[in-house]
């Protein structure tokens, strides 16, 4: 079990401030912007799974939802970038003030911003490649707005994703890499006037996460095996 987590309904739990937090640290704008971006772009990575509605026994209170998990292998020592996408499963839509993330010790994470993709989004990308499309990209540096999942489902609203860039930031981090996933554990988000709290994820432990560089290759097997994840407990 890594430091600073505790096992807890099956779910990995922070214990005591982690050391890898942010908070709309946007990254630096670039000068251009590519010349054509796709709406999602999954390169090297994978959408474990997407959450499409509540289950029974949910808090009322409970009205934004982390609604997908995604992995991508660390092929860029810059980082990679994802678009995490959230659910509004409340009447009407939800103004978030502020977004933070805690990670796994070691994990260096950058909250960059919100977006609809409408202009394009890194669905989990390279760093590299992603960083000519963050300009564009990225509609809310600060404050935005989640609609109403009725409202995204009946077309009157496009759905929302929070855009992060996640790094290895030291060398032990760098080591275990070589056999282990390193995940971004929670988004913790402001609503309104609300106190910052956990969004509940019921697809996995984990929001994002960093597999060793060559998954996916012939005979390589992932750090992140998929018999292992658990949903997080954040209710």
């Amino acid at each position: 079990m890594r430091e600073g987590l505790v096992t807890m309904a099956g779910a990995a739990v922070p214990t005591g401030p982690p050391r890898s937090r942010s908070r709309w640290r946007l990254a630096r704008r670039p000068g251009g912007v590519a010349a054509a971006a796709v709406c999602a772009a999954i390169v090297g990575g994978v959408v474990l799974a997407a959450d499409r509605g509540p289950a029974a026994g949910d808090a009322a209170s409970h009205d934004l939802v982390v609604s997908e998990v995604l992995t991508a292998p660390m092929v860029d020592p810059d980082g990679i970038v994802f678009s995490v996408a959230l659910r509004n499963d409340g009447a009407d839509a939800v103004y978030v003030v502020e977004v933070d993330a805690l990670a796994d010790d070691g994990v260096d994470v950058e909250v960059l911003g919100a977006s609809t993709c409408r202009h394009g989004c890194a669905g989990a990308m390279a760093w590299a490649d992603a960083e000519s499309m963050m300009e564009r990209s990225i509609e809310w540096s600060e404050g935005f707005r989640v609609p109403a999942e009725q409202d995204v489902q009946a077309g009157r609203a496009d759905p929302v994703k929070v855009v992060l860039r996640v790094r290895v930031g030291d060398a032990d981090a760098e080591r275990r890499l070589a056999t282990e996933c390193l995940a971004v554990r929670r988004l913790v988000a402001r609503v309104g006037n609300g106190p910052s709290r956990p969004l509940p994820n019921r697809l996995a432990d984990f929001v994002v996460a960093l597999d060793r560089s060559d998954a996916g290759m012939p005979g390589v097997r992932s750090g992140c095996p998929v018999d292992e994840w658990e949903p997080a407990a954040t209710e």
